[in-house]
């Protein structure tokens, strides 16, 4: 057959266009999907789908014919549909990948287009195309995905969380209402007796008070309770757990100290789950707790949560859809292997296609490149692969105050002794302003020295003593990470939104701490990213030695095949029935 000619970029939009899931699109939007589309032409006779494999693309057939025949446990086959121009595969392996249930087997020839899922994602997840995920005509299913996806949260938890592209919240709670219960008894009954206690009996008591006294009184005591049945209610409601498709995230928020604590830990390191409802009223109330083991054998508590046992399931079905995913992930391998290794020809051909018009640089993205040119104090800097974050400025303040302090009271003791016309002690106090400058500025360059980074394959903590009189680093690589917390430890430090990251590792003597650093929210989430990304790289290399492997050992048993040096695994049920009835007709002859 033919190699089919790849469609035009504007061809290509228009065929998009005249899909259904993408009907309400407008054309740059379209053209922004056409982008990260790929073209592959497949020949009649060709299977290019397995049962069992990963599913996290989008199939759209332009041209041919495709047929999906299944086999189950009995080794029965079964031809499930066919797939004609304009039809697709399933929309919900858009934002939550799957395993195909069938194998796809070309009947005629033609042409796919095909959509990455993590292309999608990433292209969705841009702010200027946030509202095309609103506006897909999807399947229910796809629907449901598409939901639980960051791209149709906007709740103001999951911004702080900032969930990553293929992230999926399949799992949130807050600690039972019956706990937001306990804590608006005493408000209740204080907006339910003392406003109208006053209102009764201060007339009595003081005689002497107006009405409007009365009702001032009255008022001031409904605000102060209705203030501690809503600090009650804020403080309640923003502590929350969610469970993730990758990751558990526990935030709690202490309204009376006005601090946060968030903690990260990753689903690969979850060992065990145990969900725990400790007596009598926890099982009336259907209030427990939830313990999470790690491989590193620490043990993160999630208590008085609404039916424990849900963590345990959500997290029992990720894994096993993990598991799935890991079946499939491998068998993939291994046909790659066996694909490359013989020289097995690809069973979809990618079509040459012109490039996509690219788009003309407006004055806020030359706005944006001249911006990060300048040399201004930042807190976060990313150069290639390295992210390099500081101190926060208020740590610069915090640390120089006395200094700073002394300065301005030499400053004030020279002005007095200036006016008391005693100049005979100045230099005494010029001595004492150089060295306090030298401390100032000591200390601002031990502050401006200390800095915490983040690379694909490390996170280090780098501690360097001014002027180069020293320097310690500590570092952890990525795979032994358990945990990481992010701490605002109290009002100040969230007003202005610095804290802690404590990173907890497996092995290590001790935990890798970054310390006053800005956002340490977002930090706590760039540790998460590069995780998932040094994990995927790791997976990746994993494969290529596997594949090589596989293709090796097939290659020694093909060989060995072919010299019949391998014996039968598997009795041959044919010849032995032949010679059993041998054996007894032999019997029967000689009696």
């Amino acid at each position: 057959m033919a190699i089919p000619t790849a469609l035009s970029f504007r061809e290509k939009v228009e065929f998009l266009g005249s899909l259904e899931i993408f009907a309400n699109l407008e054309i740059k939007d379209l053209a922004k999907i056409a982008a990260i589309s790929q073209q592959y032409g497949y020949e009649a006779g060709k299977v290019f789908i397995h049962q069992g494999d990963v599913a996290d693309k989008l199939y759209i057939v332009y041209s041919g014919r495709l047929e999906a025949v299944s086999i189950n446990d009995q080794g029965v086959s079964r031809r499930e549909r066919l797939y004609l121009p304009s039809q697709l595969f399933r929309d919900a392996w858009l934002f939550n990948p799957g395993a195909h249930e069938s194998s796809i087997k070309a009947r005629q020839g033609g042409v796919l287009i095909i959509i990455s899922s993590s292309d999608f994602l990433k292209m969705l997840d841009r702010p200027e195309n946030k509202h095309i995920g609103t506006i897909l005509n999807l399947t229910d299913e796809g629907r449901e995905e598409y939901i639980k996806s960051p791209l149709a949260r906007s709740e103001r938890r999951y911004k702080s969380i900032n969930l990553v592209p293929g992230e999926l919240v399949e799992f949130e709670t807050k600690r039972s209402r019956w706990v937001l219960l306990g804590k608006m008894i005493l408000p209740t009954i204080g907006l339910a007796t003392l406003p109208l206690a006053s209102f009764i009996f201060l007339p009595q008591f003081f005689p002497n008070l107006s009405d409007n006294w009365v009702l001032g009184i009255t008022g001031i005591f409904l605000f102060i309770f209705a203030f501690y049945a809503w600090f009650e209610w804020y403080d309640w409601s923003n502590d929350y757990l969610i469970i993730t498709n990758k990751r558990l995230v526990h935030y709690e928020f202490q309204l009376r100290s006005f601090s946060g604590r968030g903690q990260d830990t990753n689903l690969n390191q979850v060992q065990s789950v145990e969900s725990v409802r400790p007596n009598i009223i926890s099982n009336i109330l259907q209030v427990g707790t939830a313990r999470v083991t790690t491989s590193a054998l620490s043990v993160l508590y999630f208590d008085f949560l609404p039916h424990p046992e849900k963590v345990q399931e959500t997290i029992s079905r990720i894994q096993r859809r993990q598991g799935s995913m890991s079946a499939g992930q491998e068998k993939a391998t291994m046909r790659r292997s066996v694909e490359n290794y013989f020289k097995i020809p690809e069973m979809l051909n990618k079509l040459d296609e012109e490039p996509p018009p690219k788009p003309p640089e407006t004055r806020w993205d030359r706005f944006r490149k001249r911006w990060a040119e300048l040399p201004l104090y930042r807190y976060r800097t990313e150069e290639g692969d390295l992210i390099t974050y500081r101190k926060h400025v208020f740590a610069l303040f915090i640390e120089t105050v006395w200094p700073a302090g002394i300065m301005i009271l030499l400053i004030g003791a020279l002005l007095i002794l200036r006016f008391l016309e005693l100049d005979e002690f100045a230099g005494i106090v010029f001595v004492i302003m150089i060295i306090d400058a030298l401390w100032f500025i000591w200390l601002a360059e031990d502050w401006r020295n200390d800095t915490f980074q983040l690379s694909d394959t490390y996170v280090i903590d780098i501690d360097r003593l001014p002027f180069g009189f020293g320097e310690s680093r500590k570092q952890a690589r990525l795979d032994n990470i358990q945990n990481v917390e992010a701490d605002r430890p109290n009002i100040i430090a969230t007003l202005l939104n610095y804290g802690n990251v404590e990173i907890e590792t497996a092995g290590a003597d001790a935990k890798i701490i970054f310390e006053n650093v800005s956002n340490p929210q977002s930090i706590k989430n760039d540790v998460f990213k590069k995780q998932n990304k040094y994990e995927d790289v790791q997976r990746k290399k994993r494969e290529e030695r596997d594949r090589q492997k596989y293709a090796i050992a097939l290659d020694v048993f093909v060989q060995e095949s072919e010299l019949n040096r391998i014996k039968r695994r598997t009795p041959d049920f044919e010849q032995a029935i032949e010679d059993i009835t041998d054996e007894i007709l032999s019997q029967q002859s000689n009696e």
